[in-house]
């Protein structure tokens, strides 16, 4: 039990002893001569008492604890009234019924024929929204028998007729002052943000300190850091939450944590674990339904970098918010890429492509080209038409095109090759090259180092196989400057060395793009190794450092838990 819970245990326990210890005091109560209460109280009732409170602070237990002896004495000093229960909210708002439990038991009593007669604090203790308190007080004085509610506060019985403009305007009053004290929090959260002053939740990893500072729980931050370490190697949110669940992980706070899916996505994409704090992530439009939103500009954001010590650094954590990116064009299970170039032989300067990937820019790939290639980087845009020629218009390649040409169809969602490439490359897997600046895509049968695909399948003949390209698309519609919503074809030529053989598409020429053209010089495979030799490029795209896993896993052996991966109790999706 929390030190909160103990409090509020300790203040309900001295309000059960109060009555006993009553006797023993100096205590003269000297009640009213005359009854407040409108309504003929002589008949017999079946009556309930209704109490709530918003928070679930100490000063509120304390009211709450009043109100229900308050009530339970009252009700058991009339001799024509039976107490039938005390219903209660406890740290519930009283602008949506929905969410009250208490009040909700108390409706389905009535509508049984339980009760009779509700008595509460006030109109508003009672509910903070008009359409809710006028469709409650209508179904109420509509059952058989009708149920009545009295209104202590303001000495109000809602069947009586005299009292319904009164209760109207009553009931106004009470959600518009929820709605001035919503007004109110907001504006003094904004002001407190602006100074810095964060309100910080709990969070796995995390305490508070006695001068309201995070600091790390050790023990807790070592599970983070697996979370991350995992899931850089490959494994799903959803092999982690399960991995969890069988390790029994636990939280300071709470033994029986729940490892759910999304709970460790949560984790992965907190900027709190790489020592920055944002405030104010979500926003509540609508102070009737508390619905919590995503705050996608509706609001103003604080962001603090360095705000806390962090458990993870801060290139880890943008490497995985990449890998989460990529997860969007994939299947689980999907680890970062490294950036490759061909570094000799005839596709020298060519890059192995990731069609799920956009986590490197396209001045990434021309770096990484122009480590090993010659390449001006450069490259002009020349006209197509000399200027003596203008006025005339080029015939459209394409309208020239034979079946057995080869093409290759690229949108911002997918690509596909057409019949003929499978057959000049008769194999069902293959991978695809990107020269940058030349701007050519090569495609050669798979190889046991690129990030291979099925581009077709053969039962009597051959089919192909559309397949996704949405993460690698902005990097290539980038570089090619190419319209969004637009289709492109591109025309192939096959090179070949020996019994190696590839397809080559200049995008430069490709169906679509106005009428210019990259001005390059044209590729020499005469002669060259067909040998594919590669070169390690990801210093160069900066995505995950080299020793930022291994030094990542260096802490997790410090933390002892590297022993579950070396003895196989964890295995990737």
């Amino acid at each position: 039990m929390s030190y909160k819970e103990e409090r509020k245990e300790k203040i309900r326990e001295q309000y059960k002893n109060a009555r006993s210890l009553i006797e023993k005091r100096d205590l003269e109560i000297r009640p009213i001569t005359v009854t407040p209460m409108s309504f003929n109280s002589k008949d017999v009732k079946r009556v309930c008492a209704y109490a709530r409170v918003s928070t679930d602070s100490d000063n509120q237990t304390t009211s709450f604890e009043l109100q229900k002896e308050a009530y339970k004495k009252l009700i058991e000093e009339h001799e024509n009234w039976t107490f039938v229960d005390l219903f209660s909210d406890e740290g519930i708002t009283g602008t949506n019924i929905r969410r009250r439990k208490g009040f909700q038991k108390m409706i389905e009593a009535c509508k049984r024929g339980e009760i009779d007669l509700i008595i509460t604090k006030s109109v508003a203790r009672f509910a903070r929204n008009v359409l809710d308190s006028l469709s409650v007080q209508q179904e109420l004085s509509q059952l058989e028998p009708p149920v009545g509610v009295y209104f202590e506060a303001e000495h109000l019985d809602s069947l009586d007729p005299a009292n319904k403009m009164i209760l109207l305007m009553l009931f106004m009053v009470a959600e518009h002052e929820s709605q001035t004290k919503s007004e109110i929090m907001n504006w003094s959260i904004d002001k407190r943000y602006e100074l810095g002053m964060f309100i910080i939740p709990k969070l796995l990893g995390y305490e508070l300190n006695a001068d309201g500072k995070m600091v790390i729980v050790r023990d807790e931050a070592a599970i983070v850091k697996l979370c991350y370490y995992l899931f850089l190697n490959g494994f799903s949110a959803k092999a982690i939450s399960l991995i969890f669940q069988e390790l029994e992980f636990s939280r300071k706070d709470c033994l029986k944590y729940q490892w759910k899916e999304s709970t460790i996505k949560g984790i992965l994409t907190n900027e709190k674990y790489c020592g920055d704090f944002c405030a104010r992530k979500t926003y509540t439009p609508n102070y009737q339904d508390h619905i919590a939103r995503k705050n996608k500009g509706n609001r103003v954001q604080y962001y603090e970098r360095n705000h806390h010590e962090p458990i993870v650094s801060r290139e880890i954590y943008h490497a995985v918010l990449k890998l989460i990116e990529a997860h969007r064009f994939t299947s689980s299970g999907y680890t970062i890429p490294i950036l490759q170039v061909v570094s000799k032989g005839g596709l020298r300067g060519f890059i192995p492509i990731d069609r799920h990937w956009d986590g490197f820019s396209v001045q990434n790939y021309i770096d990484a080209c122009s480590s090993v290639s010659e390449c001006n980087q450069k490259v002009k845009r020349v006209p197509v038409f000399p200027e003596e020629l203008s006025g005339f218009s080029e015939v459209n390649q394409y309208c020239f095109s034979e079946k057995t040409d080869m093409y290759l169809s690229i949108n911002k969602e997918q690509f596909s090759f057409n019949i003929p490439c499978m057959e000049q490359l008769p194999v069902e897997n293959v991978c695809m090259y990107l020269h940058p600046i030349f701007r050519r895509i090569a495609v050669t049968k798979a190889n046991e180092s690129g990030r291979n695909f099925q581009w077709a399948h053969r039962n009597t003949e051959w089919s192909p196989l559309p397949k996704s390209i949405k993460g690698f698309a902005r990097v290539l519609f980038e570089m090619m400057d190419w319209d969004i919503n637009r289709r492109y074809r591109i025309r192939g030529k096959t090179i070949t060395q020996g019994s190696e053989k590839a397809i080559i598409f200049d995008l430069s020429r490709s169906y679509g793009l106005e009428m210019a053209y990259s001005k390059v010089p044209e590729i020499d495979y005469e002669g060259e190794d067909f040998i594919l030799e590669y070169k390690d490029c990801s210093d160069i795209a900066c995505v995950l450092s080299k020793n930022a896993l291994s030094e990542l896993e260096e802490q997790i052996k410090e933390y002892r838990i590297d022993g579950y991966i070396k003895h196989g109790k964890l295995s990737g999706n």
